[in-house]
């Protein structure tokens, strides 16, 4: 679990967290099941977070966050 102290805004948060329901749900579908998936992610985030997804990812396929860059807790990884 990330401190939220430690992420700094809002934006932070809610682009972690959406990562994570990414992670967590969309690698396991295949198909059509994982456009289905980020569209109801899309609408989710609209309706609860008023935050357009594409605000929060530009490409939602390329964007990593981990704990083990310094001591900041999770972060997002801007290069692999």
């Amino acid at each position: 679990m990330v401190n939220p102290m430690k992420l700094g805004n809002a934006m932070k948060m809610y682009k972690l967290w959406t990562h994570e329901c990414i992670r967590v749900f969309s690698d396991r579908m295949i198909g059509n099941d994982i456009e289905v998936f980020l569209n109801v992610l899309h609408k989710v985030v609209d309706k609860r977070i008023h935050v357009n997804l594409d605000e929060i990812f530009t490409k939602t396929s390329e964007f990593l966050y981990c704990n083990f860059i310094g001591d900041k807790g999770h972060q997002e990884c801007p290069d692999m």
